[in-house]
């Protein structure tokens, strides 16, 4: 009967440790994957289609700026952008979000069809500028009116 009664004991026991050590097993293994093995590098993109650099498109594109320089795992940013400029205020805020991107990562600005007026001001910020020969870049203009 003593033979008996341990080896009942014993399969109590497994009963109860053996889908315990399992789900152990489960959040450990969890854990070292998601905390402690690193994921790899990624490279952001940006794609700003042909804008007008107004206050609704700065905001939009702020978000996406800001979300790269947040994200650890992002390691640079590449940004193409198509733009023929907007408002003054708009355009210098993305430059200073880009150039506080820039201070943490690389950022490459890659000027397609037309980058010109508040869009090249953006692109002052980055760490890179690439531009096809076909490209029309141009320079921050300013409107004057005499009275």
């Amino acid at each position: 009967m003593g033979r008996l009664s341990a080896l009942g004991r014993f399969a109590s026991s497994w009963y109860v440790s053996g889908p315990m050590l399992a789900v152990l097993g489960v959040v450990i293994g969890a854990l070292v994957f998601f905390y402690v093995v690193p994921g790899k590098p990624k490279i952001g993109v940006i794609d700003i289609p042909f804008t007008v650099i107004n206050d609704d498109s700065a905001f939009v594109i702020s978000t996406f700026l800001e979300y790269a320089r947040r994200d650890d795992s992002i390691k640079g940013v590449f940004i193409r952008l198509n733009s023929p400029g907007g408002g003054a205020a708009a355009s210098e805020q993305l430059y200073f979000e880009t150039r506080a991107l820039r201070a943490e990562k690389p950022v490459v600005i890659i000027m397609n069809d037309i980058v010109a007026s508040g869009g090249y001001m953006m692109s002052m910020g980055a760490s890179y500028l690439y531009t096809k020969p076909s490209s029309f870049i141009g320079n921050v203009g300013v409107i004057l009116s005499f009275p």
